[in-house]
């Protein structure tokens, strides 16, 4: 129903590749969860996306 109205879907609580395939193909356009990334400090979140490039 979301994507007809324009709406973008997020998934909370990825934890797996299997959770973030099924989702994807339901249709979810962003994700968050352990799957991506532990909760992080400050100070690391500024340089995490560098790291993972």
């Amino acid at each position: 129903m979301a994507p007809k109205l324009g709406i973008s879907v997020i998934a909370e609580g990825i934890e797996t590749e299997a959770q973030r395939t099924i989702l994807a193909a339901a249709g979810c356009d962003f994700g968050q969860g352990f799957f991506f990334s532990r909760p992080l400090r400050a100070a690391h979140f500024e340089i995490w996306p560098f790291s993972v490039i």
